[in-house]
């Protein structure tokens, strides 16, 4: 059941013309198919201070997604 919530999850993001460095979906589950109730683009935190390379692979992930790796 995990994986069908995930590949929900992936469905509503695909539909986008964007491509995203970061993304959370929350929703559930009714009649076994996937209720979207959040979905967030963008987190203040991103927890970047909990892994002190964790900015770098963040901002390295930007620069790609803008074309400039």
């Amino acid at each position: 059941q995990g994986k069908h919530i995930l590949d929900a999850a992936a469905t509503q993001l695909s539909n986008s013309s964007s491509a995203f460095c970061y993304a959370r979906v929350d929703g559930i589950l009714v009649d076994n198919t996937l209720q979207l109730m959040e979905l967030e683009l963008i987190e203040p935190s991103l927890g970047l201070h909990l892994d002190p390379t964790a900015p770098t692979y963040f901002a390295a992930a930007i620069a790609a997604q803008l074309g400039q790796h």
